[in-house]
C-alpha cells in the first residue's frame, strides 16, 4: 500500500470515527429528548440503566418511595 493511500485510509477512518462519536454522544440523546413524550413511560435515575414500564406498575417500597 502506498503512503498516500494509507494516509487517505487513516483520514477516512478518523472521519468515520468522529461522525459515529458525534451521533452517539450528541445526536442520539437529542433525538431521545425530542421524542421523550411519545416514548414508552420510563425514568432516568442518573445512571446508564433506563427502566421501562409498559403497564401501570406504581407501587410503594418499604422505605416509602413510590414509583
Amino acid at each position: 500500500m502506498s503512503r498516500s493511500r494509507a494516509r487517505t485510509l487513516r483520514a477516512r477512518l478518523a472521519l468515520t470515527a468522529c461522525v459515529l462519536w458525534l451521533a452517539g454522544v450528541e445526536g442520539l440523546p437529542a433525538v431521545h429528548e425530542a421524542l421523550h413524550g411519545g416514548l414508552a413511560e420510563h425514568r432516568h435515575d442518573g445512571g446508564s440503566i433506563v427502566v421501562t414500564s409498559f403497564e401501570d406498575t406504581t407501587h410503594r417500597h418499604p422505605d416509602g418511595t413510590i414509583h
